[in-house]
């Protein structure tokens, strides 16, 4: 089998494997108090600390000792105890909430428009003139800003606000000013998502019977977005024209801003007793 060949599928083995575990864990999630939380800082907590580690094996041993790491490591997972206690069927599996819907196809959007242009940020802060270093500072103090940002609960009725934020960072990664306006919206970014997104989480888990199933089906639409956000990026940046990259990107989060924002309102005014 040829190399290229050889990543794809390789590659396409992991990501089912990490889908299946991010599946099971948000689903479990569900059945703790702040276990949405909890599930949410694991990403960023991992990104935040292993930063440097990479860095570091990288620069010690190469590519090949970076990924014989991750292999020993995957295999360390295998002996860490869970205990998934699946829940008892309730009639249907999940509720016929039109305004759950709505959530879902937010944060489908959400994942598509923001993964099509944080892909590409490497090059557009290294476009500021900054160094190697200094960029991935920046993809680090995003992850550290977002396990704050899994700490913060975002009060019913401002979820919106967070996803709108999240419009102006964009824009500040896809064209920066500067190296620090680089760096501070991609802090930005990072605390933004992880304080909207298990928001909208829990506003599905409100309105559903199986909240655990509902999950899974956010989680399996977001990882729909960030399959074909990279490849429309892509089409959309054409020779390095991030401008336009960076209004695709823009337009969708206000989208998904307004989305969310719709259903808020909904339900705060379904919500009012009548007079």
């Amino acid at each position: 089998m040829q190399p290229f060949a050889l990543l794809l599928v390789s590659r396409g083995v992991a990501g089912a494997a990490m889908g299946v575990i991010t599946w099971l864990a948000w689903s479990d999630a569900t059945r703790h108090h702040r276990g949405l939380s909890d599930v949410a800082a694991t990403g960023p907590l991992a990104a935040t600390i292993s930063s440097p580690i990479v860095a570091w094996l990288a620069s010690a041993g190469g590519h090949k000792l970076v990924y014989a790491v991750l292999a020993v490591g995957a295999f360390v997972v295998l002996v860490l105890p869970a205990d998934l206690e699946p829940s008892p069927p309730v009639g249907r599996a999940v509720s016929g909430s039109r305004s759950n819907r709505v959530l879902l196809a937010a944060l489908t959007l959400l994942a598509l428009s923001g993964s099509s242009l944080f892909v590409f940020a490497a090059v557009t802060g290294a476009g500021t003139g900054m160094s190697p270093l200094a960029v991935s500072l920046g993809f680090s103090l995003n992850a550290l800003a977002g396990v704050v940002g899994t700490r913060t609960t975002a009060r019913h009725g401002w979820v919106w606000a967070w996803f709108a934020s999240i419009g102006v960072f964009a824009t500040l990664v896809g064209v920066p000013v500067s190296g620090i306006a680089f760096i501070g919206a991609m802090m930005g970014w990072g605390f933004a998502y992880w304080v909207g997104v298990p928001a909208v989480f829990r506003m599905l888990a409100d309105r559903s019977l199986r909240p655990d199933e509902r999950l899974g089906d956010a989680q399996s639409l977001m990882a729909v977005g960030r399959v074909l956000g990279p490849a429309l990026g892509g089409i959309v940046l054409g020779a390095d024209r991030f401008v336009p990259l960076t209004v695709f990107s823009v337009g969708g989060t206000a989208v998904t801003a307004a989305l969310v924002g719709g259903v808020e309102l909904r339900r705060r005014r379904a919500a009012r007793p009548t007079p």
